[in-house]
């Protein structure tokens, strides 16, 4: 990058790339939406990927960030999408199916894919075959939150917003003090420290998406363009969160859920494994791992954009790195609890049949599945803190040993995803 905010010809190709992705959404050929995504590749290279001797700025990287996320999203949509306007029909409240976009004036079409892309739950959601969110994550019936009206929405969601605003500024006062030291000299057992500096990291993580969300969904909300039933909350119900399938396919953002499921999808048919292949049984779960190396890959080039770009000077060291190591570590976790889940379900399969169900009463049978489910839950918490804690633990090692959390000018006022200076003090 050669000083993003600062270049006229920057910002010209900037206007180039919005226009040209939602002029190739409009369009109805197939082969013009191909060549819309080779200009839009090559606008990625010129402003965000060619290396410059010079490090960029801060809002610079947010801005690459932001074009390379465009860049996957548009690759999903334009070139792995064949039928583009059919595909993503958007379903109203009944369930209906509404018209096919492709016989629609130009500017019609072009409103349309203006709403594909700025949708509050991401691309997918609403235009694809199901109006709710997967795992029925659609919080905006759940019973516990009522809201019934706009204004209260509005008012739920910007308490909302104050506590994570609030929470993440908070933190970042006391990890970048002599609070954070101070835990370290108390806290000898490494798996506990790990334990707690890896709770700060994922809820200020947590904190800054949901703020950086809620301040989204109100203003849009509040102006009208969009209903506030279809904002959901950003993440799901955290009590979920008793195996690493939930977390990351229930727990955490669906945002890239679309798109990393398309380019597994497609990667799986170069190998020529389907669902209607002979790996059938396995396809699935085959798939959600590629998704979880795609968004290492993808959390890893967004990682070799920021500042000190020599941290991955060679491809070696780029699929070696934190993000990429932390992602696959994801992928084996899920494996290992396939496996465990079938060692555990099998034992209570042995463990019924060594008692005749039909001799025991229904009181008994309902109590011994209830036995279970329950220690079914405590292990898989106990079993997600545990990984959860240890991987992050080692990317963000990983991360402090490569010089990427040097930051002199750190300032808690401003709203900065800046990791915790609590990191610094992580014992090997």
């Amino acid at each position: 990058m050669h000083g993003l905010s600062m270049l006229p010809s920057t910002l010209l190709l900037t206007f180039l790339f919005e226009a040209t992705f939602f002029f190739s959404l409009a369009c109805r050929s197939q082969l013009v939406r191909h060549s819309c995504f080779l200009l839009l590749l090559w606008i990625l290279y010129t402003t965000v990927l060619r290396k410059s001797s010079s490090p960029p700025a801060n809002s610079d990287v947010g801005y690459a960030m932001l074009l390379l996320l465009q860049t996957w999203i548009a690759s999903d949509v334009l070139v792995l999408t064949k039928d583009l306007h059919n595909t993503f029909r958007r379903l109203d409240k009944k369930g209906r199916i509404d018209t096919d976009i492709s016989s629609a004036p130009f500017t019609e079409r072009l409103v349309w894919g203006f709403s594909l892309v700025t949708n509050p739950r991401g691309i997918g959601w609403e235009h694809g075959s199901s109006p709710r969110l997967p795992y029925n994550q659609d919080r905006a019936d759940n019973p516990r939150i009522q809201i019934d009206s706009r204004k209260h929405f509005l008012l739920h969601k910007n308490i909302a917003l104050i506590i994570s605003i609030g929470y993440f500024r908070l933190s970042s006062y006391i990890t970048r003090s002599s609070v954070s030291s101070f835990l370290q000299i108390r806290i000898k057992d490494d798996f506990v420290w790990g334990f707690i500096t890896s709770v700060v990291y994922v809820s200020r993580v947590v904190a800054y998406c949901n703020s950086l969300h809620l301040g989204l969904v109100i203003v849009m909300v509040g102006i009208g363009v969009w209903d506030y039933q279809q904002c959901p909350p950003l993440f799901g119900d955290w009590t979920e969160g008793y195996s690493l399938r939930n977390v990351w396919g229930r727990v955490w953002h669906q945002l890239l859920r679309r798109i990393l499921k398309s380019h597994a999808s497609f990667i799986l048919s170069l190998f020529r494994i389907s669902p209607n292949s002979t790996y059938r049984s396995s396809y699935y779960v085959i798939r959600s791992l590629t998704a979880i190396l795609l968004s290492g890959l993808l959390h890893q080039t967004m990682a070799s954009i920021s500042p000190p770009r020599k941290a991955y000077n060679t491809v070696f060291s780029f699929l070696t790195g934190p993000d990429m190591q932390f992602f696959f570590s994801q992928a084996l976790g899920v494996m290992l609890e396939t496996v465990g889940m079938w060692m555990w379900r099998s034992l209570y399969s042995i463990a019924a049949k060594g008692r005749n169900e039909k001799e025991m009463g229904k009181d008994e049978v309902k109590c011994i599945r209830n036995r279970y489910w329950h220690y079914s839950r405590v292990i898989g918490y106990l079993w997600v803190v545990s990984w959860c804690s240890w991987t992050v633990q080692r990317h963000m090692n990983g991360v402090v040993g490569l010089g990427l959390m040097h930051d002199p000018d750190f300032d808690p006022r401003k709203f900065e995803l800046n990791p915790p200076e609590m990191w610094k003090w992580l014992k090997n």
